[in-house]
């Protein structure tokens, strides 16, 4: 069980997708008070709808407080690199707890009841309790269910490129002797590099490191300027592909493909490091080798 909690699992980066999250679930308590009104609930005695409302801010407000707040504060373990099963319970655990402990505050406020300590640990231990098994559960079969998908699909991805290197390849405009001319936006930044010899480029924050390889091993340049400029002065380069924000790949130096709960990862010839593909690219990168 341990060591399923420190696999990999996916990790939605995007504030827009963690804004979405905290609004959609929030209206979905809403909608479940107002429209079922559950044991409890069902005793209010009026303006139940409001209530039902106030109870959907009050979980809206609390998830967008974690997740879109406190969660950029931290971005060296907000990572999907080093996100595991184990991080994505324990994070959502966080946000039943938070919102189990902002409820039951709302619920003091809203019916004037007294405020007591020991039934506000109570009512925590009770949503924690009844909440961290089903989570648990859920996410370490959603992570073996990913993780399987994954690597049956790089299987045939595998397959699919290797069929490929078998078929007779016609001289491309990356075997040309004139190199590429990479510019970042400083004054007189230039790199100068054959585009067969080019590896991958990662986004830096305000820069883009350029890997190629040489007779001396894998070398690196730094330059200034968005991953989206130095793709679209690539844009002539067919072998070039933009696998993930953050990582533009040469498609030509794939070794092999391997994936788990997080996605595809290309090995490229030469590097060490694995390439991540982002999930909405992997109907992309299936095209590359269908």
């Amino acid at each position: 069980m341990f060591r399923i909690l420190q696999q990999p699992y996916p990790l939605y980066e995007s504030k827009r997708a963690r804004w979405r999250m905290s609004l959609l679930f929030g209206l979905f308590v809403f909608l479940f008070l107002w429209l079922f009104e559950p044991v409890g609930f069902n005793e209010i005695p009026e303006n139940k709808m409001w209530h039902a409302l106030g109870y959907g801010l009050v979980c809206s407000c609390t998830m967008l407080l974690i997740n879109v707040v406190a969660v950029p504060l931290f971005p060296h373990f907000f990572k999907e690199q080093s996100w595991t099963t184990g991080r994505q319970i324990a994070m959502t655990m966080l946000n039943i707890g938070l919102i189990g402990l902002a409820n039951a505050l709302y619920t003091m406020f809203a019916f004037n009841q007294p405020f007591r300590l020991s039934s506000l640990l109570y009512f925590e231990a009770i949503t924690l309790g009844i909440g961290i098994l089903p989570v648990a559960v859920s996410y370490v079969l959603n992570q073996l269910l990913l993780e399987r998908r994954y690597q049956q699909g790089s299987g045939n991805l595998n397959a699919q490129m290797e069929q490929q290197k078998l078929l007779p390849q016609k001289p491309t405009q990356a075997t040309v002797s004139t190199p590429l001319l990479l510019e970042g936006e400083n004054q007189n930044e230039q790199l100068r590099v054959h585009a067969h010899e080019l590896r991958y480029l990662q986004a830096a924050d305000n820069y883009v490191e350029v890997y190629w390889m040489a007779t001396d091993g894998l070398q690196k340049a730094l330059l200034r300027g968005s991953m989206r400029a130095f793709a679209a002065q690539l844009a002539s380069q067919p072998s070039f592909f933009r696998c993930h924000k953050s990582f533009l790949v040469n498609r030509q130096h794939i070794q092999h493909i391997s994936g788990n709960a997080q996605g595809y990862k290309l090995k490229l010839d030469g590097v060490e490091v694995l390439i991540p593909v982002s999930r909405s690219l992997n109907a992309d990168l299936k095209e590359l080798f269908g």
